[in-house]
């Protein structure tokens, strides 16, 4: 019976013994190339089944091996479009690198993180990232990976029509692809130079830099990196009007992405062909084929070129003479440029809150380091400072872990509070205003940045305070006035962080009280003028200048918001008394109202001194002031914009006038219900 135990015991020793066992280098490599089989039919199983092999061989792989199990799986989530599982991904695979020290693979964390804003069109977070990779190229000393990253750079920064930068990373891509003789680094160069001339109209040096790049290409049998080339060519003979050609050369380029799986790039080509062929007055040829591009992009939410698409069936609407559609095309170009601003968007805050993350996953990685440091100098102290030792080490676990949770929940907070402000900033933007929301960051960032940039210099402060604290016990010079004057200067920090942390809370209520400044207001039915004449009366008595109103106009009985109206009235009047010095002419102004079909027109104009074409152009946008944002946060216009566009369904615009500023509000007569 004891040899039966026995022999039971070493087979289940022996069995748990064989599954340690790592897998060896080719075994992985069977693994992966099992799931690049996966991803050429269908990458978000293949993603899944990264998932599935990291339980199968769980304790099996090594910490590379399993560091490059989560890169493919990352890869194959942004082939799928899922950027915010990819973020999470990466975010892990920092985490790995991180731990493995080595600079290559921290090197595909910042490539990844560059591809995905990248495809999003977020180019400037896109060369951001390149340029981190490249620092990590570098320190790896991989020239191959480092001339890489300067074409990746190049590449977006033509995009950006920077055009003199990216033509100096660009040469460094190209002379590296001469020197070590790498045929297919010389083709790409080649043409991403022809890229750039072609941008800069020098099109001779263009079709040479192209021409020199296909011969490459053909030469070595680069098939489908031949099409690029083939689709430049075209798109420089479209330029030079030379149709025929540049036809031959779209025309090759479609067919040889006919099997690509790049949507994005197989359709490019059609559409510079559509428009070879309306030049050439062939609008039928170019109808179907835009009309074939458009059901492709959109099964893929390609809106760039959905909106490039709809610009172009435009005019051949317009050619038509069938102006309503021309009008409908209109619409869809304006609805999917706004779907490619609100992607952006919603990457630099996807990035944003990627960052956040990783920040603190290193913050608790630096604590548990310390942690462990600390364990260990208290081990090999000596008995008779043992009691104050385990003291200090005691409370300094206790103050970064308090503060380190105290970190976490002000992240949370700010996480939260920023998705909701993401939310305030959806209902302030209409569809031709959608490029404000990135000024609308802006001028919050401007406002949050000097209670977060104390925030981070207090914890630089405590980092540097602990590590002092810690090189003293470990060279056993702590005294007990030196742990005092520790724990006050620690304190005083932890109060300026706290403060500072508040401060930025604030900012951020005054900020979410935009939208929600009008939720009280009530649809009822009023006579406008009388309304108008007994609400100036209240606001005048708030200034101390002479203000001076004149109603005229057609008494007119209207169902709406009252109230709002009310606000809006106030800021247009607040806005004169702000921009009419003191010492002055009383401030004079008139209100004038004229009924029409459905709607009422309220004019406003006043005796200051007007506002520049270049304001008005500007004058409702969030955050934009010409007083400075330390005096005004810019915002009474933008609400009082808003409020009579979503709320009261109408509209407010500034107009030219001889003299003083003219607003015009346009309200509909009667409205229901309020329009989200």
């Amino acid at each position: 019976m004891r040899s039966c135990v026995l022999l039971l015991l070493f087979c289940i020793l022996h069995g748990s013994a064989q599954e340690l066992v790592k897998l060896t280098d080719a075994q992985y490599e069977q693994v992966r190339s099992e799931l690049l089989s996966r991803y050429s039919k269908v990458p978000i199983d293949a993603a899944n089944r990264v998932d599935e092999l990291l339980v199968e061989y769980q304790g099996r792989l090594t910490l590379r091996q399993s560091l490059r199990l989560h890169y493919t799986k990352a890869y194959f989530l942004i082939a799928s479009e899922q950027y915010q599982l990819a973020y999470n991904e990466l975010i892990l695979c920092k985490t790995l690198a991180d731990r493995l020290n080595d600079p290559s693979l921290t090197y595909y964390y910042f490539g990844y993180l560059a591809s995905i804003q990248s495809t999003l069109e977020n180019y400037e977070l896109a060369v951001e990232a390149y340029l981190n990779a490249l620092e990590f190229a570098e320190k790896a000393q991989d020239q191959a990976m480092i001339a890489r990253t300067h074409n990746n750079i190049g590449h977006l920064l033509i995009k950006m029509k920077d055009y003199d930068k990216a033509k100096r990373y660009i040469d460094y891509f190209y002379q590296y692809g001469v020197k070590v003789d790498n045929q297919s680094y010389m083709a790409t160069g080649l043409n991403n130079l022809g890229e750039i001339a072609l941008a800069q109209e020098a099109l001779k040096q263009a079709e040479e830099y192209f021409l020199q790049s296909l011969a490459i290409r053909e030469k070595q049998n680069y098939t489908f990196n031949s099409s690029w080339s083939h689709y430049n060519l075209g798109q420089l003979y479209y330029k030079e009007k030379d149709y025929q050609k540049a036809r031959f050369h779209l025309t090759k380029a479609i067919d040889i992405r006919k099997t690509s799986e790049r949507h994005f790039i197989a359709l490019m080509p059609k559409i510079a062909l559509a428009k070879v062929h309306l030049a050439q007055q062939e609008h039928e040829k170019a109808f179907t084929l835009l009309n074939s591009v458009i059901e492709t992009a959109e099964r893929f939410n390609a809106y760039r070129l959905l909106a490039e698409c709809y610009s172009l069936l435009r005019q051949y609407y317009e050619v038509q003479q069938q102006y309503q559609l021309a009008i409908a095309m209109t619409d869809k170009y304006i609805a999917n440029q706004q779907k490619v601003v609100e992607r952006k968007t919603s990457a630099s805050l996807m990035h944003f809150l990627a960052e956040l993350d990783l920040n603190a996953k290193e913050k608790e990685n630096i604590a548990l380091k310390k942690q462990s440091e600390l364990a260990t100098q208290q081990a090999k102290a000596k008995e008779q400072q043992l009691m104050l030792i385990v003291i200090a080490g005691t409370v300094i676990f206790v103050l970064v872990l308090w503060f380190l949770r105290y970190l976490a929940v002000k992240n949370r907070a700010l996480k939260k509070v920023i998705k909701e402000l993401n939310k305030t900033q959806q209902e302030l933007i209409e569809a031709d205003k959608m490029s404000a929301l990135t000024t609308l960051v802006s001028g919050m960032a401007h406002q949050l940045n000097t209670p977060l940039g104390v925030i981070v210099t207090a914890n630089s402060v405590m980092r540097e305070k602990i590590l002092n604290i810690e090189q003293q016990l470990d060279e056993k010079r702590l005294n007990l006035a030196t742990f005092k004057q520790f724990m006050a200067e620690v304190t005083g920090v932890l109060s300026l962080s706290e403060a500072n942390s508040d401060k930025a809370a604030n900012l951020i209520q005054r900020f979410k009280m935009i939208s929600a400044e009008l939720e009280g207001a009530k649809l009822k039915e009023f006579e406008l003028k009388l309304f108008i004449s007994e609400k100036v009366k209240l606001i005048a008595q708030q200034y101390h200048q002479q203000l001076i109103v004149n109603i005229t106009g057609t008494e007119v009985v209207v169902h709406n918001y009252p109230e709002v109206l009310f606000k809006v009235l106030e800021q247009l009047i607040q806005n004169t008394a702000e921009h009419t010095k003191l010492d002055t002419t009383p401030i004079y102004s008139t209100i004038d109202i004229r009924p029409q079909d459905h709607n009422v027109a309220i004019t406003y104009q006043d005796n200051g001194e007007g506002i520049e074409e270049q304001i008005r152009e500007r004058i409702f946008e969030p955050f934009f002031t010409t007083k400075g944002m330390q005096q005004s946060l810019g915002l009474g216009l933008n609400i009082a914009y808003n409020s009579v566009l979503h709320l009261m369904q109408g509209k407010l615009s500034c107009q030219a006038s001889e003299q003083g500023a003219k607003f015009v509000i346009e309200i509909p007569k009667a409205i229901e219900r309020y329009a989200s």
